[in-house]
């Protein structure tokens, strides 16, 4: 009777399931495939398993992961930015209004720190129908700052490296909250560029700007991040020697903001 059951229970199943199941699987994978649904990049799915809360929206949503400069504040105004995506394109405007290559200078100088700053980089999607669209080589923040930067028409990231070659670094970490680099000028100078969290960054300690200035610029980062933005402090000085510590010296502070 055992061997009866165990006969009956192999005749049940018929010889060509295993490669019905293996067309089935196949198919499935093809309008998986077709509907974006599959992920090819590895890194994303050590990210995903290594998550221990996913907060979405009610829609159940997840975000791209990618990130856009859209407000840059300084003691002199506020630019606001336009574009989608990692597109080095788009509209810079002070209260809505566009600006002319003069008056956005003051923002070309400082994201022309950004620039030097930076270990990311911009290029076209090649496997894509569409070859407007930019992907991210390394951190989206820095990505960000890079299409921002461009936008304000520092798109020769090549020309800054070349005129200001970087000689030190010191890079983030989660006990400074911020990184900085040492370039060398055309002057024989020593620019010291630095960007990080805007509570750390912006202190007596780190810069020598007036007491009232960092004041103002904090209070201009604390309520950025109250509206859900995703906020920088971004400085630079130059020296006549090498610092002990990279601190710049007597350069406004700005803040830079991203969602």
């Amino acid at each position: 009777m055992a061997v009866t059951a165990i006969s009956l229970a192999v005749a049940a199943v018929p010889e060509s399931l295993p490669a019905v199941v293996t067309l089935a699987l196949a198919l499935g994978a093809r309008r998986m495939a077709d509907r974006h649904a599959l992920v090819r990049r590895l890194p994303a799915v050590e990210t995903l398993g290594s998550v221990t809360v996913l907060a979405t929206d009610k829609t159940g949503t997840l975000t791209e992961g990618r990130m856009v400069v859209q407000h840059v504040w300084t003691p002199r105004c506020t630019f606001d930015f336009y574009g989608v995506g990692y597109e080095p394109e788009g509209d810079i405007r002070i209260e809505g209004k566009r600006t002319t290559s003069d008056e956005f200078e003051f923002a070309r100088e400082l994201l022309a720190v950004t620039a030097l700053c930076n270990d990311a980089g911009l290029r076209p999607l090649q496997d894509s129908a569409d070859k407007s669209l930019w992907t991210a080589v390394g951190d989206p923040v820095e990505a960000a700052l890079l299409a921002a930067a461009a936008k304000a028409g520092c798109a020769d990231r090549a020309r800054l490296v070349r005129e200001r070659p970087r000689t030190d670094e010191s890079p983030f970490d989660s006990m400074r909250q911020r990184m900085s680099t040492l370039h060398t000028t055309p002057s024989s100078q020593v620019l010291v560029c630095l960007k990080g969290a805007p509570e750390v960054v912006l202190q007596t300690t780190v810069l020598a700007d007036t007491t009232d200035l960092l004041r103002g610029a904090r209070q201009e980062a604390t309520l950025l991040a109250a509206q859900g933005y995703r906020v920088l402090a971004v400085v630079s000085g130059t020296r006549d020697d090498l610092p002990r510590h990279p601190v710049p010296k007597r350069n406004p502070a700005c803040v830079c903001s991203a969602s």
